[in-house]
């Protein structure tokens, strides 16, 4: 998954209900602009990169939204729950 270290102006990214597996690829970090990210309806697993918590911490990522259920998050703003 390295294209998502290749995206570093990309401000808005959603991954919503696309049906992706895994883990999520700490490469995810390295978007340094990205304001909004969504990734529910997904069956995502593990926890969320630590790359992605640095970008909450210093302003950079406004949003985060994820499966909490499915992914340890401690720095997501919103949490969905995923449905059976």
């Amino acid at each position: 998954m390295k294209m998502f270290g290749q995206m570093p102006m990309l401000e808005t990214f959603q991954l919503d209900y696309n049906s992706m597996t895994g883990s999520l690829p700490k490469q995810l970090g390295g978007m340094t602009r990205l304001g909004n990210l969504t990734l529910i309806g997904n069956s995502f697993v593990g926890s969320m990169p630590s790359q992605l918590c640095e970008l909450k911490e210093i302003g950079s990522l406004e949003t985060l939204t994820a499966d909490c259920g499915l992914v340890t998050c401690g720095c997501c703003d919103n949490c969905a729950n995923k449905l059976s």
